[in-house]
This record gives C-alpha cells, sequence and structure tokens, in this order.
C-alpha cells in the first residue's frame, strides 16, 4: 500500500476518534445538564454508542477481509455465514474452564467503566463543574494515558527486574495470574480468548452507561460503591484463579 493512502487513512481514523470522543463523552452530561433528562434516560442514549460499536465493529471486519482493491478479492459473503462461524467460535470455547476468566475482565472493565459513566454527572451535581472545566479535566486524563503510553517499555522492564527478584512472592502471584492462566490454554484458541476479553469489554461498555445514569438517580454515590462492589468480587474470582492455576502448575510438574 503506498505511503499516501496510509496518512490518509491516519487523517481519517484521527478526525473519526476526534469527534466520536466529542459527542460521545459530553452527550449524556449535555443531554442531563442543558435539556433536563433523567440521568436514567442519559445513561440509555449514551449505551446505543456501545451497542453500535459492537454490532458494526465485526461487519466491518468482514467486509474489510473480502473487499480490496484486488478484482479477486471484491465478492459478496453472506452475512449467515460470519454469524454462523461467530457461534461456531463460541461454542468451541470451553466455558467451564474459562468462565473465571471472562468474569475478571467483565467485572473489572464494568467497574471503570460505570464509575466514569457517571463521572461528569458528579462532578457537575456536587462540584458545580461546567462543562468547559470537564472537557480540561477530561483533556488532561487523556494527556496523561498518552504520555504514560510512551513509558511502558521502561515500566515493564521495571518490573521484570523487580519480579525476577521475587518469584516466590504471592503479590507477584496475583499480579501474574490472569497471563499465566491463559498460557495452560490451547495455543489454538489463545486469539479467540484474547478477542472474546475484548468482546466482554464491549459489553461492559453499552450497559455501563445505562446503569451508570440509574445508579446516579437513586443516589450520587451510587456508582462508586457499584464499582467497589465489582472490584471486590473480582478480587475473589482472582482468589479462584490463582488456586487453579497453582494447581495445574503443580500437576505439570
Amino acid at each position: 500500500m503506498r505511503s499516501s493512502t496510509i496518512k490518509l487513512i491516519y487523517v481519517i481514523a484521527f478526525m473519526d476518534l476526534l469527534a466520536a470522543s466529542m459527542v460521545s463523552v459530553m452527550l449524556p452530561n449535555f443531554l442531563k445538564t442543558e435539556l433536563g433528562v433523567s440521568a436514567t434516560l442519559a445513561g440509555a442514549i449514551g449505551s446505543l454508542y456501545g451497542f453500535v460499536q459492537f454490532f458494526s465493529c465485526p461487519l466491518a471486519g468482514g467486509w474489510s477481509d473480502v473487499h480490496g482493491f484486488s478484482g479477486k478479492s471484491q465478492k459478496n459473503v453472506p452475512c449467515k455465514n460470519a454469524i454462523s462461524s461467530i457461534i461456531n467460535e463460541f461454542r468451541s470455547i470451553s466455558w467451564s474452564d474459562q468462565w473465571d476468566l471472562f468474569a475478571t475482565k467483565f467485572l473489572l472493565s464494568s467497574a471503570v467503566l460505570l464509575y466514569r459513566s457517571s463521572y461528569g454527572w458528579l462532578l457537575t451535581d456536587r462540584f458545580d463543574f461546567s462543562a468547559a472545566n470537564q472537557s480540561f479535566l477530561t483533556s488532561y486524563q487523556g494527556l496523561v494515558s498518552f504520555m504514560v503510553a510512551f513509558n511502558v517499555k521502561t515500566i515493564c522492564s521495571t518490573w521484570t527486574k523487580f519480579t525476577s527478584k521475587s518469584d516466590h512472592s504471592k503479590t507477584d502471584i496475583n499480579l501474574h495470574i490472569y497471563s499465566d492462566a491463559t498460557v495452560l490454554m490451547a495455543v489454538s484458541i489463545l486469539g479467540l480468548i484474547f478477542g472474546l476479553n475484548a468482546s466482554f469489554t464491549s459489553i461492559s461498555r453499552c450497559l455501563a452507561p445505562f446503569f451508570g445514569g440509574l445508579l446516579h438517580d437513586y443516589h450520587l454515590d451510587g456508582c462508586a460503591w457499584a464499582s467497589f462492589c465489582l472490584i471486590f468480587a473480582s478480587y475473589f474470582v482472582t482468589l479462584f484463579i490463582t488456586s487453579k492455576v497453582q494447581h495445574r502448575l503443580i500437576v505439570n510438574k
């Protein structure tokens, strides 16, 4: 692919992310503060973005696989074949063995997204934040994430050196338990496992705004307490994964 085409794709992706970020982040707060709708209704409208993204991304990915610049690749593939293949992939997963991994991913992502969905409303109702101040705070969070991303290699290398001296630490086992559990799976389904993890995050993104608005209407601190309970539940699931992985490692030895 030519470099000019790649640069054009980068520009389009940046414009798409910029527009989506501006609308999806501020729309629920605008609906509640400016139009006077309830937080539940504003959260339900905010959930539509997650639902559309959840269903449209697999379709867009499937279309990109069959439509290209080559005339041989431009052919129509029945949608039912793609749907049936997805169903078959779901059936190939041993849910009785991997349910704890998916539960941990779902609980942790739901805890983060649930609190984030009502964060703007909390700032407005409790601290009387304006939309401009909220946008500055959101941009600051994005800037911190942007700067941290460039230091991921340094952080990972530092952590690797640290963990080499604490292999028998219980904390080290808990932090690495998710990766260790995936190592015990068949290599042929690792990609499917990671893909399903992303799907569970998308499901959380679909549900979190609605339930966040519902809890915010009930109490200002409802989302914070719900997020705490989800994290607490994920901790117990992690303990279960720890014991299961340790048992498997002992059996394999």
